[in-house]
């Protein structure tokens, strides 16, 4: 007689092969949730070309210097705001106090399902938090609200400096919708504890390795508050590549640690503008056809790491 499998079964079977031993069920937590997200990492697994290299897609970017760029205010406790803590620009985004939702700010609504992994930068700029307080990063899986970073004053950050923060999430750990969103939620106790959060790119990633880990979170002190003039000519290169002058006229340049093989310049809704294949570490990109705005421009290293950045032509 032919046995026949639940998916609930076949879905243990493949955690067994996969890893020695039965599933574990954290408490309240439903057989049939576990068995989907088993099945799920499977397949992400089967279809995973582990010899190709990775390749980034920038879903959206969010500077907030035009309007809220798709993001919904929470509440009382968000705002837009005009100020010398925002990284970039004169616009960003201020949380303050721990009023949950009023004390949030969520992004577009995003389709994840095609990704193995999400990726989210972000600059910010903490002021006037108390040692413990800080804010939350959550994603949300088509069903639920899930904490994936949390960064704490007195320990991930202090008052007073800007840093930029990457939070990269799995799909072999997250169910990735076609409804995904990100959040950004301030943990603090009175409405004169302030988070200023900028310059938001969210990257979806394919045929990236599997972390073992659920998250991998990356943070970066950058320099002590400087004026409005200098601070827009910034370099960010912990990555290896420079890009400057930055806010750009006629030209920009790149210049990479390593070959460059690739450029791809985009606007913040993801749309191709430029594209070309220089296979050199220094890169002069003609922004002559270019309108006024902020971009991104994706570089691809010959090592196939690909670094993304934001530039402004004025």
């Amino acid at each position: 007689m032919k046995k026949k499998f639940t998916t609930l079964a076949l879905a243990t079977m493949t955690f067994v092969m996969l890893f020695g031993h039965q599933p574990t069920l954290a408490a309240g937590e439903n057989p049939a949730q576990v068995a989907h997200k088993v099945a799920f990492t499977q397949e992400n697994l089967q279809r995973l070309d582990v010899n190709a290299p990775p390749e980034s897609t920038v879903i959206f970017g969010s500077d907030f210097e035009s309007g809220w760029d798709g993001w919904t205010d929470g509440g009382l406790d968000c705002a837009r705001r005009h100020s010398n803590y925002s990284y970039e620009g004169n616009y960003s985004i201020m949380l303050r106090d721990e009023s949950t939702v009023a004390s949030s700010m969520t992004s577009p609504t995003f389709d994840a399902s095609s990704y193995d992994q999400l990726a989210i930068e972000f600059f910010f700029y903490p002021r006037s938090m108390e040692s413990g307080e800080g804010f939350l990063v959550q994603y949300y899986d088509g069903a639920d609200w899930t904490t994936v970073a949390a960064y704490t004053s007195g320990s991930s950050f202090s008052n007073g400096s800007f840093y930029v923060a990457t939070v990269t999430v799995s799909s072999a750990s997250y169910t990735f919708p076609t409804n995904a969103n990100f959040r950004f939620q301030c943990d603090a106790n009175a409405k004169n504890d302030w988070i200023y959060i900028d310059a938001v790119t969210v990257t979806g990633i394919t045929n990236g390795a599997m972390m073992a880990s659920e998250k991998q979170q990356k943070i970066t002190q950058l320099a002590d508050p400087v004026s409005r003039e200098s601070k827009s000519l910034a370099v960010y290169e912990t990555d290896g590549v420079s890009i400057f002058p930055n806010p750009a006229t006629d030209y920009l340049m790149l210049q990479s640690e390593d070959e460059i093989s690739a450029v791809n310049v985009m606007s913040l809704t993801g749309s191709l503008v430029k594209s070309f294949q220089p296979n050199s570490q220094a890169v002069e990109i003609d922004l002559g056809e270019l309108h006024p705005g902020t971009y991104l421009v994706s570089i691809k290293k010959a090592n196939g790491n690909i670094v993304t950045k934001k530039f402004v032509k004025q």
